[in-house]
């Protein structure tokens, strides 16, 4: 009898809790539905200000939990990997442990230390021991810590380990994972000066093993290893060029931009301050104007084209939109010999997958959305590094088979190290409905290099044929196309007189801009092939990073009766279009027909 009540009572308690459970969920749905309708402020409703702050609690979690990472797992075998032995006053290791403090910020945990002075250590390499001192590396570093080890700086007194710098990092494995092994391939193969990056074996006090990266510093000896010996290194609190490379977003204003004019007010009262010789505040101060008025031609006077085309190229492949671009991390300094810029390429230069919203040169600048890159922006609205640029990804994509064979290799030898989480993969997937697959650095170099083959080669030419007189050939020009495309052949029956004129026009914020590329008078036996090779017709990029579509007009005006003059040119672009234009040949005075 007793039991049968039980029974009745779990029965009867089930139905309740059901009916509850089923008007809980009709109320959520409705109120939801409800709040998507009623406006908080700002043009915003409530539930997309609910929506925003459960995506921040939840990918905050992700972020912090051990869970959903993609899991470090230490090697169980170290004996592949040179090894640093560092031997200290264990005292003084838990001092600096202990001076290793966290607290939240943005969402992100950064680290505060305290007390990093230099400490002495004894570090042996191959067997045979130095005397150096050792700190933590950084000021307030954001993922440099992993069980009981940080990142660190190592700084030698007299004699060092060959080939080791004078002063070296060593960054725990966690922190970069393969993105050094990657920035250094393929800086070697576009020919780009690099920090060298090799994977060490490091204990300390004989405790446990731990895989990190032993890194070169970016400072006087770097340089003058690779024979450049005037290059201006800042020091003490200013930005590590002198340079204003890019606008902050300042949210006390609603996430609007700092205005570079007080930036610059800024910076150059600290230029000012400092002990740079008169010739050399000079020479920062225009770079300066340069580059925050975006005046990209006369940029180029301070520019190695070819040495910044292929950094773009390496900037583009790997799709780094990320932090080794912030302004305490872009490495561009001036070489005071003359004057001219140098990049390096940073190791927070993380390799990621470019997206398909926009035109992939939009698409990596657009993703800067807590920072203006003025600098970038520069080198992306310069018609010259672009264009070059476009040529050494060619080149890789040439060489695809042999850069991916290499790229495989490393992504081998790295994936024994990482683990994939598939609850981070499901919570992205089931709780805010987006993808997040985990690829390795092939994939997505394959995917980047599609992306932009992709956008570089959208259509075929177009040119239109007009008259204006009996003497004259005029020629539209329309390339379709971000990439240049150039005349390839050119056919005269007689050595006649003629003038030639090319413009190329646009519009740019609704104003027609015109702008003479090219005029010429041709003279009897005077060969002007020359010149007109040289031209590439190609559209351009405005300031939002949008496609301008150019025209290009081509004049060609007879002062000689003969009607045996013909002029003849073909599509030659460095990428192969899908449909070639067809060799053209016109005839002055006649029907101007195409033969």
């Amino acid at each position: 009898m007793i039991h049968r009540i039980k029974n009745i009572f779990k029965v009867g308690f089930l139905k309740k809790l059901l009916k509850v459970s089923l008007l809980f969920l009709t109320f959520s749905v409705v109120g939801y539905f409800l709040l998507g309708k009623i406006e908080y402020k700002d043009g915003l409703t409530y539930k997309t200000v609910i929506d925003n702050k459960i995506y921040s609690i939840l990918t905050e979690k992700i972020n912090d939990g051990k869970a959903f990472e993609v899991e470090y797992i230490e090697p169980s075998d170290f004996s592949e990997f040179n090894s640093i032995s560092i031997e200290m006053d264990s005292s003084v290791w838990d001092s600096m442990l202990s001076n290793y403090t966290f607290y939240q910020s943005n969402r992100e945990k950064f680290s505060v230390l305290e007390n990093n002075d230099w400490r002495k250590i004894k570090l042996t390499v191959n067997d045979t021991t130095y005397n150096a001192k050792m700190k933590c590396h950084g000021k307030t570093p954001d993922g440099h810590f992993h069980e009981n080890i940080m990142s660190l700086t190592v700084k030698f007194k007299k004699k060092r380990p060959h080939s080791f710098s004078k002063r070296m990092n060593l960054i725990i494995y966690k922190r970069l994972r393969d993105s050094p092994a990657v920035i250094n391939y393929l800086s070697k193969k576009l020919n780009i000066h690099y920090i060298e990056s090799k994977l060490f074996s490091v204990n300390i006090n004989n405790g446990k093993k731990h895989l990190m990266h032993l890194e070169e510093r970016c400072n006087e000896g770097f340089f003058k290893k690779r024979n450049l010996n005037n290059i201006l290194i800042c020091k003490k609190d200013l930005n590590k060029t002198f340079l204003i490379n890019c606008l902050e977003v300042d949210k006390k204003q609603k996430n609007t931009f700092f205005k570079k004019d007080e930036v610059l007010q800024v910076l150059e009262k600290k230029i000012s301050n400092s002990d740079l010789s008169s010739k050399n505040k000079k020479t920062i101060y225009r770079l300066n104007k340069l580059i925050s008025n975006h005046e990209t031609d006369s940029l180029l006077k301070v520019l190695n084209v070819d040495y910044f085309s292929r950094y773009e190229a390496l900037r583009k492949i790997g799709g780094f939109t990320n932090h080794g671009f912030e302004k305490h991390n872009l490495l561009l300094y001036p070489d005071t010999s003359n004057g001219k810029l140098i990049m390096i390429p940073h190791r927070d230069h993380f390799v990621r997958e470019i997206g398909n919203q926009f035109f992939f040169e939009k698409e990596l600048l657009d993703k800067f959305y807590w920072q203006k890159h003025l600098f970038l922006e520069c080198l992306v609205l310069n018609d010259s590094i672009r264009l070059k640029s476009y040529k050494h990804l060619y080149n890789l994509q040439r060489n695809k088979t042999s850069i991916l064979r290499e790229l495989d290799s490393i992504a081998d030898l790295h994936s024994r190290f990482q683990r994939k989480s598939l609850i981070k993969k499901w919570f992205y997937h089931s709780a805010l409905g987006q993808e997040q697959t985990e690829m390795d650095m092939t994939d997505i170099f394959v995917n980047n290099l599609e992306k932009i083959m992709s956008d570089l080669n959208p259509g075929t030419p177009e040119v239109i044929v007009n008259s204006n007189s009996d003497s004259t050939i005029h020629l539209s020009i329309i390339p379709n196309s971000l990439n240049e495309i150039k005349i390839s052949g050119i056919e005269l029956k007689n050595n006649h007189e003629f003038d030639m004129m090319l413009l190329r026009e646009y519009t740019s914020k609704e104003v027609l801009i015109s702008d003479t590329l090219l005029s010429i008078k041709k003279q009897k036996n005077e060969d002007f092939k020359k010149h007109l090779k040289k031209i590439s017709f190609f559209n351009k990029l405005d300031k939002d990073w949008n496609e301008i579509n150019c025209t290009y007009q081509l004049k060609i005006t007879a002062r000689s009766n003969s009607n045996n003059v013909y002029v003849s040119f073909e599509n030659m672009n460095i990428f192969n279009f899908s449909n070639n234009m067809k060799k053209l040949k016109f005839l002055l005075n006649s029907n101007l027909a195409a033969r």
